[in-house]
């Protein structure tokens, strides 16, 4: 678990002075690679793969929307029928962290999703914090379940 923990961190490192869809896929990698140590990190690598196709496509002169949704629902064809219930709620309780790609989390299609960046911009994103700055919405925490305090008693 270290060994992948430090690949993803390096692989994050790397992305930073990069741009556009290298600097997204390299993101996905490290997400990747860091979903043995936390697991919430599996939809920050299919989020920076979407976004990743977005700009490829982008830069290409071709419709970016268009790509990550293919992206999108490439991956969501992907998932195995038991777990794709649990993978389409999970994607919409944790979208406002994720960009909104995962917008319209359905068994079928990905629906249009807003401008990259947006009010809370990538770095509080890839924080996990996005939605903590929005007004209206409830901060939202990458944490799948809160910390539990120590039980009572002699350690």
């Amino acid at each position: 678990m270290m060994q992948s923990r430090a690949a993803g961190g390096h692989a994050m490192g790397a992305a930073r002075p990069l741009s556009g869809a290298a600097r997204f896929a390299a993101y996905a990698a490290g997400q990747a690679a860091c979903v043995p140590h936390v697991p919430e990190h599996d939809l920050g690598a299919a989020a920076y793969a979407i976004k990743a196709a977005r700009a490829a496509a982008a830069a290409a002169g071709d419709d970016g929307e268009a790509a990550a949704r293919r992206e999108c629902q490439w991956q969501r064809d992907q998932l195995p029928d038991p777990i794709r219930a649990l993978v389409f709620d999970d994607q919409a309780r944790r979208n406002p962290i994720c960009w909104s790609v995962f917008h319209g989390a359905r068994p079928t299609g990905c629906w249009p999703h807003p401008p990259l960046g947006g009010p809370h911009g990538e770095r509080a994103a890839h924080q996990g914090y996005a939605a903590r700055s929005s007004p209206g919405v409830p901060a939202v925490s990458s944490r799948s379940t809160p910390r539990q305090p120590p039980p009572p008693g002699p350690r």
